[in-house]
């Protein structure tokens, strides 16, 4: 067993010595953390103004109206009333996510300057405008039917044709179709005799500020899309390091067959000293990309102060899960890699294994929003997607799942991988020495049978 050690260090040297690794896996997120940083000033780069006229054929209420707009609005970044309204159209991960501070600090800082000039025209004025647009002279020309103004427009006629210049980009388009829209809207209002102020003061959507309550005192700022991702982004990170090590563990395994390396290792070391060796060296690498993108999104955390949203107990059960995830999939790879001598043969065997492994990724929404629900339940004692259920489950911000069922899952867990531990090591003692066609399942049963 003392050769453990040197086959070890030479899978763990190999793999996670190399410029790929290195560069993937610890350069890569010391870098990011920089970037997000950085990432709001990427943001705050200034547009190009938008100057020159726009051209209103057909309804001089609109074209009145639009010009007021377009001089009521703040030159520096458009009026609160069209930012309230996009902000209300918005998904709720998006309104709490521009609340933060540096975010908020980037759509402020990235305002459209502008001068526009509107002018009106009649319904004859269309070709000559249109010509005018091509030439570069004009912005754009927006043709208004004439029942657009109507206080109760069909779908048909709730519509008008906006012209617009080549080159024009998409957030001059948009500031021109609000401004358009809003001018319409204000107009209808007025002409059935109300208050278009009062009307839009009474229809704004109010905004939720919740705060999460901390047991030691105090209150902090709750973002509900963090909650959402926190589920996802540990299985995720779980899934990364483990199939990541896991693919390493399959190639090496089969290139040192195909390249007759594996006999000269069976020379110095018995097949369980070579499997050992090999899965152990695999998992400090597998522990080195969790820790630098595990830490990454903890740093991330704490930078906008929602550290609390990780518990201690959290980073616990990742660090168990992570090592029972681990040698359930590296028992897998390392039988199927000293089973074959091709990785097409390979891929046939890891394939049903795969879309069992797949099925977290899929049913994540369902469980973490409701981490004691049946399917939830169910799916979390059946290995091999115990840990990457289970990973879901106690990050979830639903209720907390019942210390017993973790307990259950943990002994049930571990007791798998041993098991699937013990079957890898029958197959392999009798794969690392066996050449030509790739076996089928039935003979990987036979292998594991043999004494």
């Amino acid at each position: 067993m003392n050769r453990i050690g040197p086959i070890t260090w030479r899978e763990f040297k190999y793999t996670a010595l190399t410029k790929a690794f290195i560069i993937g896996s610890i350069v890569v997120p010391i870098f990011i953390f920089p970037l997000m940083i950085l990432l709001p000033g990427l943001f705050a780069q200034k547009s190009d103004p938008l100057m020159g006229t726009l051209m209103i054929i057909g309804s001089e209420p609109v074209a009145v109206q639009a010009e007021r707009l377009a001089h009521e609005v703040d030159r520096a970044g458009g009026s609160a009333l069209q930012l309230q309204q996009a902000m209300a159209d918005m998904p709720d991960a998006i309104q709490q996510a521009a609340t933060d501070p540096m975010l908020g600090s980037a759509m402020t800082q990235n305002k459209l300057e502008y001068d526009l000039k509107i002018e009106s025209a009649g319904i004859e004025a269309v070709d000559e405008s249109k010509q005018r647009v091509r030439d570069q002279d004009l912005i754009g020309v927006a043709v208004m039917n004439e029942d657009v103004l109507d206080s109760q427009p069909t779908s048909k006629e709730n519509r008008f044709e906006l012209f617009v210049r080549p080159g024009l980009s998409p957030r001059h388009l948009d500031f021109i179709d609000d401004l358009l829209t809003d001018s319409v809207v204000e107009v209808r209002v007025k002409d059935s005799g109300m208050d278009y102020a009062r009307v839009r003061s009474m229809m704004a959507r109010p905004s939720i500020v919740t705060k999460r309550l901390q047991e030691g005192g105090g209150e902090v700022r709750e973002y509900e899309w963090a909650k959402r991702l926190i589920p996802i982004a540990f299985m995720i990170l779980v899934w990364i390091a483990t199939f990541t090590s896991g693919n390493y563990l399959l190639t090496s395994t089969i290139e040192e067959k195909s390249n007759k390396v594996m006999e000269v290792l069976l020379s110095a070391a018995s097949p369980m000293e070579i499997m050992s060796g090999k899965i152990i060296g695999q998992a400090f690498v597998s522990l080195i990309t969790l820790v630098m993108y595990g830490g990454l999104g903890i740093i991330a955390l704490v930078a906008m102060s929602q550290a609390d949203l990780i518990p201690p107990r959290m980073i616990i059960y990742l660090l168990l899960f992570f090592i029972m995830a681990y040698f359930m999939i590296a028992s897998i790879m390392a039988s199927v890699g000293s089973a074959v001598s091709d990785l097409h043969d390979a891929q046939s065997l890891i394939g049903p294994a795969m879309i069992v492994l797949i099925l977290p990724m899929i049913l994540w929404m369902p469980i973490s929003e409701s981490p004691n629900g049946t399917l939830a339940v169910v799916t979390s004692y059946i290995p091999p997607l115990i840990p990457f259920v289970m990973i879901l489950r106690v990050t979830a911000s639903g209720d907390p799942v019942p210390f017993w069922q973790i307990a259950i899952a943990l002994i049930e867990g571990f007791a798998a991988v041993l098991a699937m531990m013990w079957m890898c090591s029958r197959i392999f003692r009798v794969g690392v020495l066996m050449q030509g066609k790739a076996p089928s399942p039935l003979q990987l049963i036979k292998w594991i049978r043999y004494r």
